[in-house]
């Protein structure tokens, strides 16, 4: 849902740029008669012909806007801003035919107010979401905690090691190599190099603080389960695989410490 609503305000903006730009190109008004004929003349037949290029774009724009709005009415009506289809309908074919019952800056007025409704709404959401979100990871990091053979480090990360390993501990200004797997608390898995047949290496400490404190518990050669709270992960950033506030569960394997190499003098 979050996807689309975030599409709504693009489209708005789109739509308000698209008349402001309208408003300050002074047309042919020969020209814009002869097109509004046209397009109030010539009536769609039922089936698309698909080896027609041009009919494809045509068909191509209205159903874009189509299935934008209907995927986004409902959402609109949840909110308790309930638009009329009807109308939408009638702006549309009375603009095409040059009958608007808005000028341009009315237009641009009423969507710009839309947009600030929308942006309001979404503010309201994503505070209650964030509400949600905490109690939720709280309850399970309070429960995971519980478990058999979890420690709890003072900033908070929850790990259990698997492996213990044999080599040294890395520090953070080590280069490491390792396999990992992550997932969200319901066990879907948002990134895993495990999958990709591919160990990954990086610095230490140019990744999330999580790891680089969670990866210095376990030796090189040991395997670690690291459960890490939001604040130690992306916090309320979200990716596309990662929503806001989500609490972090990796399984690491430590292949190998690289060590920096000393600068000769």
């Amino acid at each position: 849902m979050q996807k689309y609503l975030l599409v709504s305000i693009s489209f708005l903006l789109l739509l308000v740029a698209c008349d402001s730009n309208t408003s300050t190109v002074t047309a042919d008004t020969t020209k814009t008669q002869e097109t509004t004929t046209k397009l109030s003349s010539v009536t769609p037949k039922g089936t698309l012909d698909k080896t027609d290029k041009m009919a494809q774009i045509a068909y191509a724009m209205g159903a874009n806007s189509g299935i934008f709005l209907a995927r986004n009415l409902p959402e609109f009506e949840k909110w308790g801003m309930e638009v009329d289809p009807e109308f939408i309908k009638m702006g549309f074919l009375e603009s095409l035919e040059d009958k608007s019952q808005m000028d341009d800056q009315e237009v641009q007025t009423v969507l710009m107010a839309f947009q600030e409704q929308i942006k309001t709404k979404l503010a309201e959401i994503a505070q209650k979401q964030a509400k949600v979100t905490a109690e939720a990871n709280k309850i399970f990091l309070d429960a995971n905690a519980a478990k058999e053979g979890i420690t709890t480090t003072e900033s908070g990360i929850q790990y259990r090691v698997i492996e213990a390993g044999t080599g040294a501990n890395p520090v953070a200004t080590d280069k490491v190599k390792v396999h990992y797997r992550g997932t969200l608390v319901d066990g879907t898995e948002f990134d895993s190099s495990f999958s990709r047949n591919e160990p990954a290496s990086f610095a230490l400490n140019s990744v999330i603080s999580g790891w680089t404190e969670g990866l210095q518990l376990i030796k090189e050669g040991g395997k670690i389960e690291l459960v890490l709270p939001p604040e130690l992960a992306y916090g309320e950033r979200a990716t596309p695989t990662i929503p806001a506030n989500s609490v972090l569960i990796f399984e690491v394997q430590l292949l190998e410490i690289i060590k920096a190499e000393e600068k000769k003098e």
